[in-house]
């Protein structure tokens, strides 16, 4: 018999003959894994030699076999040791990794190595051999000689022993610590590359004893690029989806793979035959039994496919699988496997000389159910045609409930002692599924197929698919020894049972199978069969919110990048770009594109070369500029500019600006490539004024090759084009300075126009000002301090001299756009430079004072320094030269008569810019500015001026606004409001013109269609009620609501309890009205039993004040207590998911650190969960995917809260801004603006009738809204402090319970909105109520710490 793919699990091959089994001892183990002890023993054998006789030649042999027996011993305990440790410490740990206890144990065994030695035999006939040859001596003086000799003889041989003890010594301590090195090394691999979810995974499966080295060459071998042709031709169109297993499947039989990978394939290709919607929901019904018939499809197929190979020509290949035809084989099968059964008469009947039962069971197993059922009508047995018929009509997959009862009945009754009617009574009933029926089960296929074949949906109390994938993989993880052997077919045993991701994860350990497991997630991937993980950093494995274990989620982004690492980026760089590829269509938890992000890290890790490389391949450019056609993302189908922008994006928000701003160059996205050029240049020169160290040069070449290809071309982005072509002359400036080539600098600050050197040139530079951008501003200070610097350098009377002993000068060529000639200052009358200098320096002085931007003192100290400096300059020059002139005639000479007259005209220039600066400080004078700073702002911002400067305080801010006003006459004061007044009407109507619409994932969609299909078979019951209500005659209806009105003015305080040490921060009731959660500042949330208020449980998880904790809608009705059941937040932005029953968190959403979270809700279906933050929006949670599908904004403050429509349709907001806001969840629109409260919006919520909306705010009203209406329909003044909750009655929405800061709970009359109750229970101010369902009671919880439970008399 051919042996099954599967029967290494149950440690059994053929079925063994009768006459081995008596000489065997068989053990059953989970899971139907046999194993077979034999009887005998073998005998140990004796090696002593023999010791009576002497010879020389004996010792050299038996000592080294002596040597290298105590090495391997002394090794194998030392290896068995490191396998022990790296086994149990690592794998088996039920608490992690202890370092410590690693770390010591590694000493132990180094210590261990270090005085590990051989230890020498002793020859024990050496004393009997010297007495003999003393005794000799004694006799003769020819026998004394003779064992003289034999003496020296053993000298000798003493001296090779201890030399060979000593080789063998050195060699096995070498070979040993060889060993362990390496074993060591290889511990602290594992434990430094993989996190404690990769170790839980290893306990599992420990696939370390199977995994084949990994090569250490790269590149791909034959098999992986022939799978990458396929990958390429698939993305360019050439393949479709359903065309892509055939090709993968050709590639693996034209390769000369093992056959196991073959079957992998057939596995795969039989359990993809999946609805569309699988992914959606795995859980699900229709879900569960397309898994469990195409895992028994499949089995029932290779079956098929056994019997045809052993029985060849019995029957055609194209008829095996038609009904009925494979009986022959049956019939052939049973007479060879079970020979012992043949001719024994069975009660129920025979055929062709064989038990009807083995017959039926086998036909079965065969999945053919028409040969089964002919057999039974040959042996006449009607009940069982009966079944059979029923089985048939149901689709092989169960029985009706009574039949299956009577099958059961007859099962206990008759305590079947014919195993093969024991089995297939089981298979038809369900029944007795821990029977493993071993003396007919004999591979883990069949055990596989019995235990489908007895899963029956929906009933929870039988198999179930979710049980049979839980001893799948439990079995794997307790019986590790068994599955290490074969775990490729232990893999088949995972893709069988529905946990693809699990069998991805196992097979890409192997490095054999590793490019197979790679491309059949692909390919399940592609068929929307494969669950990924929300984030790229995640484990390789990790488990999903709502589904519980064994079911996992894979990273796809790191199977494939870690796949293509072994990629040659030289000539294989087109098979990266294709994986990647493949990733086009999902986006992160963070809304990061995976192909952008893949292509992004592949840039980032590779050294400088390969990035050029990879630039100019990938995206044809360089780091230096320079563009190149041939693109390889040329070849997709994608825009390869739009590409290139995202992914410089992607590397701007990481901080890779480089290599984002060469990209944005290439993407022909020049604002942003100018953008991230100035913040460059900026930093590069703050870097070269700090220190003399030169900036980097790639920065410098590619912002000047952008900067010329800029300059020739029309653009949007002037100011930024200013602003780089600014920095890069300040650049210049700031090298000729630290060059000392003083001269050259002093021309280039004049030509660049940044600071004035001329009174009329002051108001043009403070315009200017205005206008540059961060990026200068940020080293403004520093140039005018380095100018004045330069000029007091200038003015020293010892700068002439000390420059012609200086010959440094820094190599600028082809670098500015200023000429290097030679600067003539200093050949001028250095009294004239000096006097120049001097009226500068007074320019420039009088500047800073008029300075719109704060500079630090440290700076205003340098500065008074230069001015200093230069004003003593001239002092000196004036004195020397009047000692010079005192020595000789006192007659002027021509050049001192035209510098007189040369210096007469600044003068005059200077007094008129003096009247004029004079008038205007006059005229500033009597402008009347307001005190309220909010008036200047308003001012400000009217004349276009910044309403506020860094470091500007409001006395600073009026003198602003006064000297502003001084320098503008009225007319173009007037001019510049109208253009005020004409801009904003214009963005008026280009807003009201303009409707922005923000694309969201596939996921929203979906999500957007399944709200619509649940909320509209709601509404219409909704709408139905109401109508049913509004029949009812209006005298009974308003007897009912009075009778109701009585009662609630009755409430009373019926329990209050210390809920915690801390406040407490909100309270709900369970669904089922008998349990109340409360949360807590402490970080506690604590359940208490309704209405004694008795302790339940209480769940830790926060480390800081909880804000909230909601109930899921089916929670303690029919949702499973260990799934989730709760939910709760928190102020530090953690939000965590509980079930009933256990006090820790199950599993925890992340995303809003490190802003508050301060509501949580679910949505009526339970499917979504809302999260209101603290950084202005709100967010919508899939736990089916664990995705966040929605990420609302549209507040421009805090969200406090969040609220759902009884329908599900509709989502309201309660934000910090004072407006309330209702979202459709069907369309993503906003519906409804509340606006009408004075401050902030603290709580919100629905009515049941669904269109009405109460809220309470920080401005003491609560206000009803109507949905019908679109407005405001009441005003409440219901509280003397903040309304911290309002409530609507959830049934019928008769009353409205709201809550305040004034210690007080009131009750409201719906629609008149007048108080029935109002009563100070709490001493301190309420935080939170909430009211049952059945609206006996109202729960209430406050600052001072306790719970009150209220109750209006008897309302039924």
């Amino acid at each position: 018999m051919m042996s099954s793919p599967f029967t290494w699990l149950l440690g059994i091959g053929r079925s063994p003959a009768p006459s081995n089994v008596a000489n065997n001892t068989t053990y059953q183990t989970p899971l139907n894994q046999t194993t077979v002890t034999n009887s005998s023993q073998t005998p140990t054998l004796s090696a002593t030699p023999t010791a009576n006789n002497f010879s020389l030649h004996r010792n050299l042999t038996q000592l080294v076999d002596e040597g290298q027996r105590s090495s391997l011993k002394t090794k194998r305990e030392l290896i068995t040791s490191v396998d022990q440790l790296s086994t149990l410490a690592f794998l088996n740990s039920s608490t992690g990794i202890n370092v410590q206890r690693i770390q010591d144990q590694f000493e132990q065994i180094d210590k261990t190595l270090q005085t590990t030695a051989v230890v020498k035999p002793r020859d024990f006939k050496e004393d009997t051999i010297e007495q003999h040859i003393d005794g000799k001596l004694q006799n003769n003086l020819n026998d004394y000689l003779k064992h003289e000799r034999e003496k020296t003889l053993l000298s000798m041989l003493r001296m090779i022993e201890d030399k060979t003890y000593d080789e063998i010594t050195r060699h096995s301590n070498y070979v040993l610590d060889s060993n362990w090195q390496k074993q060591r090394q290889k511990i602290l691999s594992t434990v430094s590359k993989h996190d404690q979810t990769y170790l839980d995974e290893a306990n599992a499966m420990q696939i370390k004893r199977f995994e084949t080295p990994r090569t250490l060459s790269r590149g791909l071998s034959n098999i992986e690029a022939a799978y990458a042709k396929v990958i390429a031709l698939y993305n360019v169109g050439k393949i479709p989806r359903q065309n892509l297993i055939d090709e993968f499947t050709i590639v693996v039989e034209s390769s000369n793979q093992p056959q196991a990978a073959v079957d992998l394939w057939t596995t795969v290709r039989c359990m993809s035959q999946l609805p569309s919607d699988y992914l959606i929901n795995r859980t699900s019904l229709p879900s569960q039994q397309a898994i469990v018939l195409s895992a028994r499809n499949y089995l029932e197929y290779s079956f098929r496919i056994q019997l045809s190979k052993l029985f060849i020509n019995l029957v055609p290949d194209e008829d095996i699988h038609k009904p009925g035809a494979i009986y022959k084989l049956i019939i052939r099968y049973i007479r060879q496997k079970h020979p012992n059964i043949v001719h024994i008469i069975d009660d129920d009947g025979n055929i062709d000389d064989l038990p009807i039962w083995s017959i039926l069971f086998y036909c079965l197993r065969a999945g053919d159910l028409q040969s089964a059922l002919n057999a039974a009508k040959r042996c006449h047995l009607t009940s069982v045609v009966e079944w059979l018929n029923n089985y048939l009509k149901n689709n092989n997959q169960s029985i009706d409930p009574t039949i299956r009862l009577k099958i059961q009945d007859v099962y206990d009754r008759e305590h079947l002692t014919n195993p093969f009617k024991s089995i297939v009574l089981s298979i038809l009933s369900a029944y007795d599924v821990n029977n493993m029926h071993e003396l007919i089960i004999s591979s883990i296929d069949d055990l596989l197929w019995l235990r489908l074949s007895q899963i029956v949906l929906p009933n929870q109390d039988l198999m179930t698919l979710n049980k049979l994938q839980k001893l799948v993989y439990n079995e794997g993880n307790e019986n590790r020894s068994s599955f290490n052997e074969k775990p490729v077919q232990y893999a088949m045993c995972l893709l069988l049972t529905g946990q693809f991701e699990t069998a991805i994860d196992l097979l890409n350990q192997i490095e054999q199978f590793r490019c197979h497991a790679v491309h059949i997630g692909i390919y399940l991937h592609e068929c929307r069969l494969l669950s990924t993980a929300s984030k790229s950093d995640s484990p390789m494995l990790t488990a999903t919110l709502i589904t519980v274990d064994p079911l996992k989620s894979i990273n796809y982004q790191r199977l494939l990048t870690n796949y293509t690492e072994k990629c040659r980026y030289d000539s294989e760089l087109w098979q990266i770009v294709n994986y990647f590829y493949l990733l086009k269509q999902i986006r992160q938890k963070d809304g990061e594109n995976c192909f952008i992000e893949s292509l992004a890290v592949l840039l980032v890790k590779l050294n400088e070369n390969d990035t050029d490389n990879l630039l100019e391949r990938l995206f044809g450019t360089n780091r230096q500029g320079a563009f190149t056609e041939a693109r390889i993302l040329d070849h997709l189908d994608i825009d390869t500019n739009v590409v290139t922008a995202n992914v410089g994006l992607y590397l701007e928000k990481h901080g890779h600006l480089e290599l984002a701003a060469v990209l944005y160059d290439r993407a022909k996205k020049l604002r942003q490539a100018c953008s991230i050029y100035n913040r460059l240049l900026s930093e590069t020169i703050r870097t070269l004024i700090s220190s003399n160290t030169l900036g980097a040069q790639n920065i410098l070449t590619g912002a000047r090759s952008f900067a010329s290809r800029l300059a020739s071309t029309q653009n949007d982005c002037d100011r930024l084009a200013n602003t780089l072509f600014t920095l890069l002359d300040i650049y210049i400036y700031i090298e000729f300075f630290k060059s000392q080539q003083f001269e050259r600098a002093y021309e280039i600050i004049q030509k660049l126009s940044l600071l004035p050197f001329a009174h009329t040139q002051i108001d043009q530079c403070l315009e200017l000002i205005n206008y540059y951008s961060s990026e200068i501003m940020d080293c403004y200070p520093d140039i005018i301090l380095m100018t004045l610097t330069l000029m007091a350098i200038l003015a020293s009377v010892e700068y002439k001299s000390a420059l012609n002993l200086s010959n440094q000068h820094l190599s600028l060529a082809a670098t500015s756009s200023f000429d290097q000639r030679s600067s003539n200052i200093l050949s001028t009358n250095k009294q004239g430079l000096l006097d120049e200098l001097k009226r500068q320096a007074d320019v420039l002085f009088r500047y800073i004072g008029l300075l719109p931007i704060k500079l630090h003192n440290h700076v205003h100290v340098q500065l008074m320094e230069c001015f200093s400096r230069i004003k003593n300059a001239s002092t000196s020059r004036q004195t020397y030269e009047h000692q010079q002139a005192s020595t000789s005639a006192n007659i002027p000479t021509r050049r001192e008569t035209e510098t007189v007259r040369l210096e007469d005209q600044p003068l005059a220039e200077d007094q008129q810019a003096l009247l004029a600066e004079f008038e205007r400080r006059r005229r500033a004078r009597q402008i009347h500015v307001s005190t309220d700073d909010v008036e200047v702002k308003a001012n400000l911002r009217q004349l276009g001026e910044p309403i506020c400067l860094f470091g500007e305080g409001p006395a600073e801010r009026r003198e602003r606004l006064r000297n502003l006003i001084s320098r503008l006459s009225d007319d173009e004061i007037a001019q510049k409001l109208r253009k005020k007044e004409e801009h904003e009407k214009r963005s008026e109507d280009k807003k009201e013109e303009v409707t922005w619409y923000h694309e969201g994932p596939e996921e929203l969609q979906i999500a957007r269609y399944w709200i619509a299909q649940y909320s509209l078979p709601r509404a219409k019951e909704r709408i139905q009620k109401l109508k049913e209500y509004v029949a009812v005659p209006e005298v009974y209806r308003t007897a009912k609501i009075q009778d109701l009105y009585r009662r609630l003015r009755a409430t009373s305080l019926h329990c209050s309890q210390v809920g915690d040490a801390r406040p407490l921060s909100y309270c709900e009731f369970s669904p089922n009205d008998q349990m109340v959660a409360v949360s807590s500042w402490s970080g506690l949330c604590k359940i208490w039993t309704v209405p004694d208020c008795k302790h339940v449980r209480t769940l830790r998880g926060h480390t800081i004040n909880a804000c909230c904790v909601s109930w899921h809608p089916q929670a303690t009705l029919t949702q499973d207590p260990s799934v989730i059941n709760l939910a709760s937040s928190a102020f530090d932005g953690s939000v965590k998911l509980w079930n009933l029953e256990s006090d820790e968190p199950i599993t925890e959403i992340e995303g809003h650190e490190p802003f508050r979270v301060s509501k949580v809700k679910f949505h009526p279906s339970g499917r979504f969960l809302a999260t209101a933050c603290y950084d202005h929006s709100w967010r919508l949670w899939d736990l089916d995917t664990q995705e966040e599908i929605l990420h609302q904004e549209g507040h421009s403050k805090a969200v406090h809260d969040v609220a759902f429509q009884c329908d599900g349709s509709l989502a309201a907001t309660a934000g910090m801004d004072a407006y309330g806001r209702v979202w459709d969840l069907r369309t993503g629109r906003c519906i409804m603006f509340l606006e009408g409260h004075l401050k902030p919006i603290i709580s919100i919520d629905f009515s049941p009738n669904g269109y009405h909306i109460a809220t309470g705010s920080e401005d003491n009203l609560c206000k009803i809204w109507d949905l019908r209406q679109i407005k405001n329909a009441y005003s409440i003044a219901a509280h003397q402090s903040l309304v911290s909750t309002v409530k609507f009655q959830r049934t019928e929405g008769h009353y409205l319970v709201t809550v305040s800061y004034d210690n007080t709970i009131k009750l409201w009359m719906h629609p008149v909105w007048s108080a029935l109750y109002s009563s100070t229970g709490h001493e301190q101010k309420i935080m939170s109520a909430d009211l049952s369902l059945d609206g006996r009671w109202i729960a209430t919880v406050s600052y001072d710490r306790t719970l009150k439970i209220w109750s209006p008399e008897q309302i039924n």
